[in-house]
């Protein structure tokens, strides 16, 4: 007799109804179905099922298949285990964690109990963490621990810094910098001339999180090393978590005194992320810098300025636009596009630059036009901006028409929304929307009816009349048009180039609902939108410590490659660290790419940018001349307002569900 069916009349029979079998002996008897002609998919989501009845017995189900379960399904079967959270299935966890037979299966389990709150978490301090032996194990227990912030860990991560296992000693050093610990400074210090690249990478960043102008002055004196090369990305972002005067000095002092013009360029880099801390302690020392010869140094001070705004800022941008570089007057662009109130006697140098061979001036040009709403001539200007030959500047021009609102925009927009398939198209019924209060939908024809309608007389709306019809409209219909082929977690997903990116770390294993983990959620939500791609090309990127792309360029949504990606994932299990950086470099490679849609349930924790102003920073930095779209999608324990800054700051919208697993469980 099989193992499930001896289970169902030891253990479940009992249970039994006068009549038919208990809603779990039903699941345990599908679910054995299930193994002899079912998916690997129906398997896990039936092990899951079981799992909801949140029963000692459910548990007690789960373990006794758990033997007959191979690869992947046994490490869902101990997810199931954590999501039924009863005291049965916190037994069997403690005990998988302690079996050294399989260290994938350990690691899950330990997994497991850490995300299973204050019980889970004090398990692994005060017993495996204590007893074990293997360094290793010890060095997984200890990251998982200092992720949830577990208390009492000082003297753990003291003992652990100390130790020859670099995997160990390298948690103790991140825990040290984490939690600022006075005692454990000297081991920060002593460990950035460790032979091991990864242990002194380790240091260096533990000493940022730490803080302190020695500790500033230790990273620069690293990246002076030649040894450090190697990890020299990784100490130029560690630069970035300055956020204290005297930490903030040590890299005005570098600066002037600092004869290695990459490392000037690393300190202004992180000054001008440093400045939003200590705007009026930065804001000198930035306009001196855009006096530096280096390109570089002047488009990052720039950066800075723009972020703290002083008063003397407008008047020293438009002199850089006449500077005898094209880069530096971009940047002035840029910058006077995000200032605005600009005077009568720039609006000549913007019109020249917008005709300009260089294609990021043009779009920076355009952008700051935006500003001169009366005039006809920069309106002139702007809508050359439609012939571009780059969507980019397309985009550009089609954006700020709005600013103008002038009915001669109206026939342009529609022109481009019947010729354009692309994000364009959606950007220009975008704008429509916004110029007359009306929403046709996608349909440019009836736009186009609309339009004719009206006749010559036809005026637009003032703008608080739209804002008022467009909130009315969103008000009286729970489902409107949408210029969209579909949504993704009710965002549209715009024709066009599109990346979905997601996250696969450790920690969407834990519960979403009483019936499912974060990944399954996501992942099948994802699955829903991409089967319902059609006139894009797309991409699908996830990410937890590592980054894995689907393809190495986006490809047509047809009936085999949408297939293919949802097969794919499909095959993809959870675990590792955060490195949200990493996803979103890789997804703005793609020169081709329009929108990105990200989704993380988590913060930051790995890869060569950690810090959220740093993130913000680098990604406006790449994309700042590329209008590509970003929409973020949060949820778990992620911060909210950290991801609607990324999605405001590249255009994008944000979508909070970070309530929705207290919502989903009860």
């Amino acid at each position: 007799m099989h193992i499930i069916s001896i289970f169902l009349l030891g253990v479940l029979m009992p249970m039994q109804e006068t009549e038919g079998h208990t809603p779990l002996e039903e699941a345990v008897i599908k679910l054995e179905e299930l193994r002899t002609s079912g998916s690997s998919r129906l398997i896990s989501n039936q092990i899951y099922l079981i799992a909801q009845f949140k029963t000692n017995e459910s548990a007690e189900a789960i373990q006794e298949i758990m033997p007959s379960l191979k690869g992947t399904l046994y490490l869902i079967a101990i997810d199931a285990l954590g999501l039924n959270g009863s005291k049965g299935a916190i037994e069997i966890l403690e005990d998988l964690s302690k079996n050294r037979k399989d260290l994938r299966r350990q690691r899950r389990a330990i997994l497991a109990l850490s995300n299973m709150g204050e019980q889970g978490l004090t398990f692994l301090r005060d017993k495996r963490l204590k007893y074990e032996s293997d360094l290793n194990t010890k060095a997984y227990i200890l990251e998982k621990l200092l992720e949830h912030e577990t208390p009492n860990l000082s003297k753990h991560l003291i003992v652990a810094a100390k130790s020859k296992n670099t995997i160990y000693s390298g948690i103790g050093l991140k825990g040290i910098g984490q939690l600022k610990l006075k005692n454990g400074l000297k081991y920060l210090l002593e460990a950035t001339k460790e032979a091991d690249v990864q242990l002194r990478k380790t240091a260096f960043q533990s000493l940022a999180q730490y803080g302190s102008k020695r500790a500033f002055n230790t990273i620069l004196e690293g990246l002076e090393a030649p040894i450090n090369i190697v990890i020299q990305p990784e100490l130029s972002a560690a630069l970035q978590h300055a956020k204290e005067t005297k930490e903030i000095e040590a890299l005005i002092e570098y600066c002037y005194r600092g004869d290695n013009p990459e490392i000037i360029v690393m300190c202004v880099k992180a000054l001008s992320v440093s400045s939003q801390y200590q705007p009026d302690f930065c804001a000198d020392s930035l306009g001196n810098l855009l006096k530096s010869k280096d390109e570089k140094v002047r488009s990052l001070a720039i950066e800075g300025l723009v972020a703290i705004k002083p008063d003397w800022l407008k008047g020293r941008l438009i002199e850089l636009l006449s500077y005898p570089n094209m880069q530096t007057q971009t940047d002035a662009a840029w910058g006077l596009s995000q200032i605005g109130g600009l005077p009568e006697e720039v609006e000549n140098k913007l019109a020249k630059m917008a005709s300009s061979s260089h294609p990021n001036a043009r779009v920076q040009a355009i952008q700051a036009l935006k500003w001169f709403s009366e005039s006809e001539f920069a309106f002139s200007v702007i809508l050359d901006g439609f012939e571009d030959e780059l969507w980019s500047v397309q985009s550009s021009a089609i954006q700020a028409v709005v600013n103008f609102r002038r009915t001669e925009s109206l026939p342009k927009l529609i022109l481009m929304a019947k010729e354009e398939r692309g994000r364009l198209r959606n950007d220009a019924i975008k704008s429509l929307i916004n110029l007359t209060g009306e929403d046709f939908g996608p349909s440019a024809e009836t736009w186009q009816a609309w339009f004719d309608d009206r006749g010559d007389g036809y005026s637009l709306p003032d703008a608080d009349i739209v804002e008022s019809m467009i909130e009315a409209r969103a008000k009286n219909r729970h489902q409107g048009h949408t210029i969209a082929q579909g949504t993704y977690h009710g965002l549209p997903v715009p024709a066009g180039a599109v990346i979905f990116i997601l996250d696969t770390s450790g920690s969407m294993s834990s519960s979403y609902s009483s019936s499912e983990t974060y990944f399954q959620h996501f992942s099948s939500g994802l699955i829903d939108t991409v089967n319902a791609l059609n006139n894009h090309n797309f991409n699908i990127i996830l990410f937890s410590t590592g980054i894995k792309v689907w393809r190495d360029k986006l490809v047509e949504a047809t009936e085999k490659n949408r297939d293919d990606a949802t097969k794919w994932l499909g095959k993809q299990t959870v675990s590792g660290a955060t490195n949200l950086y990493g996803a979103l470099k890789a997804a703005l490679s793609f020169e081709d790419v329009q929108t990105i849609f990200v989704m993380t349930d988590g913060n930051p924790s790995y890869g060569e940018y950690q810090l959220e102003d740093s993130i913000l920073a680098e990604v406006a930095r790449i994309n700042r001349d590329r209008m590509i779209q970003i929409h973020t999608i949060v949820a778990g324990n992620a911060k909210a307002e950290f991801m609607l800054d990324l999605a405001s700051a590249n255009g994008g919208e944000s979508i909070d569900l970070t309530k929705a697993k207290e919502k989903n469980i009860k």
